[in-house]
Formats: C-alpha cells, structure tokens, sequence
C-alpha cells in the first residue's frame, strides 16, 4: 500500500523507484538541476494525474500503471 498525504510525499516515494533511480543515473556527470527539474515535474503531474487517487488514499495500483508514462513525459517536457 502507498499513501500520499501530500505533494512532499510524493516527492520523498519517486526517488527511491528504479526507474527514476535509473533515470537519474544517466544524468550523472551532466546537469543534476536539470535531473531536479525533472523530478518536480514528475510530482506535479503524479498530482494532477487522470484518475489520480486523492491525497489519503492508496497510490500503489495507479503508480504501477502510470508511473514510468509520467516519468517519460516529465523528461520530454523538461528537454
């Protein structure tokens, strides 16, 4: 079960998942403010994300089904 309370929460959960674990290690040595960018985008749209659970709720099966799409378009609107 993942519960978000908040946005903060969300922030603290995505950096521990593989993929965007993974997508940080291809930025190493490069811009890491641009890594950080792409991670504050990426909790805005997991919060605002179509058919989200609300804040209190859990995240779990929604995440698995949407994550790495948001992931993606978190780096393209970054880029």
């Amino acid at each position: 079960m993942i519960i978000f309370n908040n946005k903060k929460d969300i922030a603290s959960y995505i950096v521990t998942v593989p993929a965007v674990i993974e997508c940080k290690q291809a930025y190493e040595g490069e811009d890491l403010e641009e890594f950080d960018e792409i991670v504050r985008e990426l909790v805005r749209l997991i919060a605002s994300g179509d058919g989200s659970p609300d804040f209190g709720e859990d995240w779990e099966q929604w995440l698995a089904i949407n994550l790495e799409g948001l992931l993606q378009d978190a780096v393209t609107i970054v880029m």
